[in-house]
């Protein structure tokens, strides 16, 4: 599957659709503000992935490194001869891996413990959150700087790796 990862701009309208409803809503809106976007070209690889995201969304089993699922929009075609633009979002989390050389530079800069114990963190994420999709029999195809994105969840807190789109 091809898929683009993107940020919402305040001046984009888009139709959300509720997972498991197969209408988009009346009246179109926009996702949120700064919301990390995955364009989907497949419609029913986008079908499957929003009813597998909202399932995600709400299990309590869900590991943090893939939280964040905001919704799945329909967009209004580029050119009139063109299909749709399908596309989940996510919350605004870090950056995606080549856009974060500042928090490589901050490890490179911590005492060697400190750093360690960050990177370990940073695989734990990427490895439960792999391990939890394996588990739901998903493999996640696509895993590369723009899918991976690494922050914080608060300014003082660690490093934390979470993962967008299912691949």
């Amino acid at each position: 599957m091809r898929s683009s990862v993107r940020s919402a701009g305040s001046d984009e309208r888009r139709t959300p659709v509720v997972a498991g409803v197969d209408a988009p809503s009346a009246q179109p809106t926009t996702p949120p503000d700064r919301s990390v976007l995955v364009q989907v070209d497949d419609e029913i690889i986008w079908t499957a992935e929003r009813l597998e995201l909202a399932a995600l969304a709400n299990d309590p089993a869900t590991p943090e490194g893939l939280r964040g699922y905001v919704g799945s929009y329909v967009g209004p075609a580029v050119f009139p001869s063109n299909k749709e633009t399908l596309f989940h979002a996510f919350e605004p989390f870090g950056r995606g891996l080549e856009a974060s050389a500042d928090m490589w530079a901050e490890l490179a800069a911590m005492p060697p413990a400190e750093a360690d114990a960050q990177r370990v963190g940073l695989l734990a994420d990427l490895v439960s959150s792999v391990s939890f999709l394996h588990t739901r029999g998903l493999p996640h195809l696509c895993l590369n700087d723009r899918t991976v994105r690494i922050g914080r969840e608060r300014p003082d807190g660690p490093l934390r790796l979470r993962l967008v789109s299912l691949g």
